[in-house]
């Protein structure tokens, strides 16, 4: 896809506005839209236009993006939506389940524009630094129109199919990414409890096998006790109940019971999903 295409965002928070920029420093005219208007400044600094709703971002570009925080913030853009826009399609890079996926997919096609599901494994780090992992789902033509978009902000990109799988699959990785960071956590308790500084717990860590890229991100912030987001807490609640939905599993209702004790205790919005650690001895 050339970059005269003309790329939409919305959705400025911690990972659509440093997406966003990736794709403006790509070369791609870019059009910015937050219902928090103050947050597309910084993109507009750089060089994008603002538009005052997503209606006018549907009609000043080809191709939308949304980044948003959950399926209802979608489906609400969705309906504001009332004449007729010069895009062609939307890509939802949010996590949201197979349901409201269809949901979302009736109500793009109503409106005669092409559907992409394609969420992304990755976190604030990542996308920041233009390595996530995009997961598409959809028209195959479609997903090959729009995968050098994606590409601006990705380090590999995935079509899984048509339907929703790509939604299924991204909610089985954040089911695992919830469960390691408790077992982390765990892990760790276990050692302080007994005297073992975390310095050489994760030392010793790093070198086994059993080390992942995960908890070299994590470390700073488990060990020195101070959670600044990376991937919310609100959004991992959100996501493990999307994922017991579809099935009931022993080690993701045990994650679940962890991260609602930690919503209940913690302002959600302020904290990284790896203030799980406080609730733990």
């Amino acid at each position: 896809m050339a970059t005269n295409m003309r790329i939409g965002f919305a959705g400025m928070g911690i990972m659509g506005a440093p997406m966003a920029m990736h794709l403006l420093q790509a070369g791609y005219p870019l059009t910015v839209f937050n219902r928090s208007q103050e947050k597309c400044e910084p993109l507009v600094a750089k060089g994008a236009k603002k538009a005052a709703s997503f209606e006018q971002l549907l009609g000043s570009s080809d191709v939308v993006i949304c980044m948003l925080a959950d399926a209802a913030a979608l489906i609400q853009c969705l309906e504001q939506v009332t004449g007729e826009v010069e895009a062609q399609g939307i890509i939802n890079m949010g996590t949201i389940g197979p349901g409201e996926s269809s949901l979302v997919r009736e109500r793009v096609a109503s409106l005669g524009l092409h559907y992409l599901e394609a969420p992304v494994a990755g976190s604030k780090p990542a996308a920041e630094a233009g390595q996530l992992v995009v997961l598409g789902s959809g028209e195959t033509e479609w997903f090959e129109r729009v995968a050098p978009v994606l590409s601006c902000f990705s380090k590999q990109v995935f079509y899984c199919g048509s339907g929703n799988l790509a939604c299924v699959l991204k909610l089985s990785l954040n089911s695992l990414l919830a469960s390691m960071t408790v077992a982390l956590c765990e892990s760790l308790a276990l050692c302080e409890q007994s005297g073992v500084a975390p310095n050489d717990f994760f030392d010793v860590l790093a070198v086994t096998a059993l080390n992942a890229p995960l908890y070299d991100i994590k470390r700073p912030l488990i060990q020195n006790r101070n959670y600044p987001v990376q991937f919310p807490l609100m959004h991992m609640l959100k996501d493990l109940n999307l994922a017991r939905e579809l099935l009931e599993l022993p080690l993701l209702s045990a994650s679940h019971q962890q991260y609602s004790q930690a919503a209940l205790q913690r302002n959600e919005q302020d904290y990284d999903m790896s203030v799980v650690r406080e609730m733990l001895p």
